[in-house]
Protein backbone atom coordinates (compact mmCIF):
# COMPACT_ATOMS: atom_id res chain seq x y z
CA UNK A 1 0.00 0.00 0.00
CA UNK A 2 1.41 3.41 -0.99
CA UNK A 3 1.58 6.26 1.52
CA UNK A 4 -1.26 8.12 -0.19
CA UNK A 5 -3.47 5.02 -0.10
CA UNK A 6 -2.61 4.49 3.57
CA UNK A 7 -3.54 8.08 4.42
CA UNK A 8 -6.74 7.83 2.40
CA UNK A 9 -7.76 4.67 4.27
CA UNK A 10 -7.08 6.29 7.64
CA UNK A 11 -9.05 9.36 6.67
CA UNK A 12 -12.04 7.17 5.81
CA UNK A 13 -11.64 5.39 9.15
CA UNK A 14 -11.35 8.65 11.05
CA UNK A 15 -14.38 10.18 9.34
CA UNK A 16 -16.48 6.99 9.57
CA UNK A 17 -17.02 7.07 5.80
CA UNK A 18 -17.35 3.28 5.82
CA UNK A 19 -18.21 0.83 8.57
CA UNK A 20 -14.76 -0.71 9.00
CA UNK A 21 -14.71 -3.93 11.01
CA UNK A 22 -11.36 -5.41 10.02
CA UNK A 23 -8.12 -3.44 9.71
CA UNK A 24 -5.21 -5.04 7.84
CA UNK A 25 -1.96 -3.19 7.22
CA UNK A 26 0.85 -5.43 6.01
CA UNK A 27 3.25 -2.89 4.55
CA UNK A 28 5.78 -1.96 7.25
CA UNK A 29 4.03 1.14 8.54
CA UNK A 30 6.54 1.39 11.40
CA UNK A 31 6.19 3.56 14.50
CA UNK A 32 5.15 6.65 12.52
CA UNK A 33 2.41 4.73 10.76
CA UNK A 34 1.29 3.29 14.09
CA UNK A 35 0.99 6.82 15.46
CA UNK A 36 -1.15 7.91 12.49
CA UNK A 37 -3.33 4.82 12.86
CA UNK A 38 -3.76 5.50 16.57
CA UNK A 39 -5.03 8.99 15.83
CA UNK A 40 -7.75 7.52 13.63
CA UNK A 41 -8.67 4.78 16.11
CA UNK A 42 -9.09 7.30 18.91
CA UNK A 43 -11.96 9.01 17.12
CA UNK A 44 -13.53 6.37 14.89
CA UNK A 45 -16.97 5.03 15.70
CA UNK A 46 -16.46 1.95 13.54
CA UNK A 47 -16.93 -1.36 15.40
CA UNK A 48 -13.39 -2.68 14.83
CA UNK A 49 -13.27 -6.45 15.35
CA UNK A 50 -9.86 -7.38 13.93
CA UNK A 51 -6.67 -5.32 14.14
CA UNK A 52 -4.04 -7.01 11.99
CA UNK A 53 -0.64 -5.30 11.97
CA UNK A 54 1.38 -8.37 11.10
CA UNK A 55 4.99 -7.68 10.03
CA UNK A 56 4.86 -3.89 10.14
CA UNK A 57 8.13 -2.98 11.84
CA UNK A 58 6.33 -1.65 14.93
CA UNK A 59 8.58 -1.20 17.96
CA UNK A 60 7.93 -0.40 21.60
CA UNK A 61 7.27 3.30 20.85
CA UNK A 62 4.64 2.41 18.29
CA UNK A 63 3.10 -0.08 20.68
CA UNK A 64 2.95 2.51 23.45
CA UNK A 65 0.88 4.75 21.18
CA UNK A 66 -1.39 1.99 19.88
CA UNK A 67 -2.02 0.69 23.41
CA UNK A 68 -3.73 3.98 24.26
CA UNK A 69 -6.43 3.26 21.66
CA UNK A 70 -7.55 -0.02 23.23
CA UNK A 71 -10.10 1.53 25.63
CA UNK A 72 -11.77 3.19 22.64
CA UNK A 73 -12.21 0.03 20.55
CA UNK A 74 -12.22 -2.72 23.17
CA UNK A 75 -15.98 -3.26 23.21
CA UNK A 76 -15.85 -4.74 19.69
CA UNK A 77 -12.19 -5.78 19.26
CA UNK A 78 -11.93 -9.59 19.14
CA UNK A 79 -8.51 -10.18 17.58
CA UNK A 80 -5.13 -8.43 17.70
CA UNK A 81 -2.41 -9.74 15.38
CA UNK A 82 1.03 -8.24 15.97
CA UNK A 83 3.14 -11.12 14.69
CA UNK A 84 6.63 -10.43 13.36
CA UNK A 85 7.04 -6.95 14.77
CA UNK A 86 9.61 -5.80 17.33
CA UNK A 87 7.64 -4.54 20.29
CA UNK A 88 10.00 -6.20 22.81
CA UNK A 89 9.44 -6.40 26.59
CA UNK A 90 8.45 -2.75 26.88
CA UNK A 91 5.89 -3.00 24.11
CA UNK A 92 4.38 -6.12 25.65
CA UNK A 93 4.10 -4.29 28.96
CA UNK A 94 2.38 -1.30 27.34
CA UNK A 95 -0.11 -3.66 25.73
CA UNK A 96 -0.67 -5.66 28.90
CA UNK A 97 -1.24 -2.54 30.99
CA UNK A 98 -3.83 -1.28 28.53
CA UNK A 99 -5.63 -4.63 28.60
CA UNK A 100 -5.56 -4.68 32.39
CA UNK A 101 -7.11 -1.23 32.62
CA UNK A 102 -9.92 -2.34 30.36
CA UNK A 103 -10.52 -5.57 32.25
CA UNK A 104 -10.76 -3.69 35.53
CA UNK A 105 -13.03 -1.07 34.02
CA UNK A 106 -15.22 -3.87 32.78
CA UNK A 107 -15.42 -5.31 36.27
CA UNK A 108 -16.58 -1.88 37.41
CA UNK A 109 -19.11 -1.73 34.57
CA UNK A 110 -17.44 1.29 32.97
CA UNK A 111 -16.39 -0.52 29.77
CA UNK A 112 -16.57 -3.91 28.07
CA UNK A 113 -13.84 -6.28 26.87
CA UNK A 114 -14.23 -8.57 23.87
CA UNK A 115 -10.68 -9.68 22.99
CA UNK A 116 -10.50 -13.41 22.25
CA UNK A 117 -7.34 -13.87 20.14
CA UNK A 118 -3.90 -12.33 20.67
CA UNK A 119 -0.98 -13.16 18.35
CA UNK A 120 2.46 -11.90 19.39
CA UNK A 121 4.75 -14.38 17.61
CA UNK A 122 8.36 -13.30 17.08
CA UNK A 123 8.42 -10.02 19.00
CA UNK A 124 11.28 -10.79 21.41
CA UNK A 125 9.15 -9.95 24.42
CA UNK A 126 11.20 -12.24 26.69
CA UNK A 127 10.42 -13.14 30.29
CA UNK A 128 9.64 -9.56 31.30
CA UNK A 129 7.05 -9.17 28.59
CA UNK A 130 5.47 -12.50 29.45
CA UNK A 131 5.32 -11.55 33.13
CA UNK A 132 3.20 -8.54 32.19
CA UNK A 133 0.92 -10.57 29.92
CA UNK A 134 0.52 -13.18 32.66
CA UNK A 135 -1.11 -10.53 34.83
CA UNK A 136 -3.75 -10.14 32.13
CA UNK A 137 -4.47 -13.87 32.18
CA UNK A 138 -4.88 -13.75 35.95
CA UNK A 139 -7.51 -11.02 35.83
CA UNK A 140 -10.61 -12.63 34.37
CA UNK A 141 -9.77 -11.74 30.78
CA UNK A 142 -11.68 -13.09 27.77
CA UNK A 143 -8.64 -14.25 25.76
CA UNK A 144 -9.08 -17.76 24.38
CA UNK A 145 -6.08 -17.99 22.03
CA UNK A 146 -2.59 -16.68 22.86
CA UNK A 147 0.34 -17.26 20.52
CA UNK A 148 3.81 -16.51 21.90
CA UNK A 149 6.05 -18.43 19.49
CA UNK A 150 9.67 -17.34 19.06
CA UNK A 151 9.81 -14.76 21.83
CA UNK A 152 12.95 -15.71 23.80
CA UNK A 153 10.84 -16.92 26.70
CA UNK A 154 12.75 -18.84 29.36
CA UNK A 155 12.00 -20.63 32.61
CA UNK A 156 11.00 -17.49 34.51
CA UNK A 157 8.52 -16.56 31.83
CA UNK A 158 7.11 -20.08 31.93
CA UNK A 159 6.79 -19.79 35.70
CA UNK A 160 4.75 -16.60 35.37
CA UNK A 161 2.48 -18.18 32.79
CA UNK A 162 2.06 -21.27 34.95
CA UNK A 163 0.92 -19.17 37.89
CA UNK A 164 -1.63 -17.44 35.68
CA UNK A 165 -2.87 -20.72 34.21
CA UNK A 166 -3.68 -22.13 37.63
CA UNK A 167 -6.63 -19.76 37.97
CA UNK A 168 -7.39 -18.78 34.38
CA UNK A 169 -10.76 -20.04 33.11
CA UNK A 170 -10.88 -18.69 29.55
CA UNK A 171 -7.66 -19.58 27.71
CA UNK A 172 -8.10 -22.58 25.40
CA UNK A 173 -4.96 -22.50 23.24
CA UNK A 174 -1.46 -21.41 24.20
CA UNK A 175 1.49 -21.65 21.81
CA UNK A 176 4.97 -21.45 23.33
CA UNK A 177 6.80 -23.15 20.47
CA UNK A 178 10.43 -22.32 19.66
CA UNK A 179 11.23 -20.55 22.90
CA UNK A 180 14.04 -21.10 25.42
CA UNK A 181 12.04 -22.92 28.08
CA UNK A 182 14.00 -25.64 29.87
CA UNK A 183 13.00 -28.56 32.06
CA UNK A 184 12.23 -26.33 35.06
CA UNK A 185 9.88 -24.19 33.01
CA UNK A 186 8.12 -27.24 31.63
CA UNK A 187 7.70 -28.56 35.16
CA UNK A 188 6.01 -25.31 36.20
CA UNK A 189 3.62 -25.58 33.28
CA UNK A 190 2.88 -29.25 33.91
CA UNK A 191 1.89 -28.56 37.52
CA UNK A 192 -0.34 -25.70 36.44
CA UNK A 193 -2.14 -27.90 33.93
CA UNK A 194 -3.21 -30.19 36.75
CA UNK A 195 -5.27 -27.30 38.15
CA UNK A 196 -6.35 -25.65 34.90
CA UNK A 197 -9.64 -26.97 33.50
CA UNK A 198 -10.08 -25.00 30.27
CA UNK A 199 -6.83 -25.17 28.28
CA UNK A 200 -7.34 -27.51 25.34
CA UNK A 201 -3.97 -27.24 23.60
CA UNK A 202 -0.48 -26.25 24.75
CA UNK A 203 2.05 -26.20 21.91
CA UNK A 204 5.76 -26.52 22.72
CA UNK A 205 7.20 -27.45 19.32
CA UNK A 206 10.93 -26.89 19.05
CA UNK A 207 11.47 -27.14 22.81
CA UNK A 208 13.66 -29.99 24.08
CA UNK A 209 11.45 -32.30 26.14
CA UNK A 210 14.11 -34.97 26.64
CA UNK A 211 15.12 -33.90 30.12
CA UNK A 212 11.67 -32.92 31.31
CA UNK A 213 9.77 -35.25 33.62
CA UNK A 214 6.11 -34.38 33.17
Amino acid sequence: MRDDEYEKTLTHLQNDDFEFRNIYFLDAIGNKGAQRLAQALLVTKCPIQILNLNNNGIGSKGMAILAKTIPYISCSLEKIDLRWNKIGPKGATYLANALLVNIRNGQNNTSSFALKKLYLNNNKIGDKGVASLSEVLENKCTIQVLNLQKNNIGNMGAKCLAKALENNTTLQRLDLSHNKIGSDGLQFLAKALKKNTTLIKLSVNGINLRNAIL
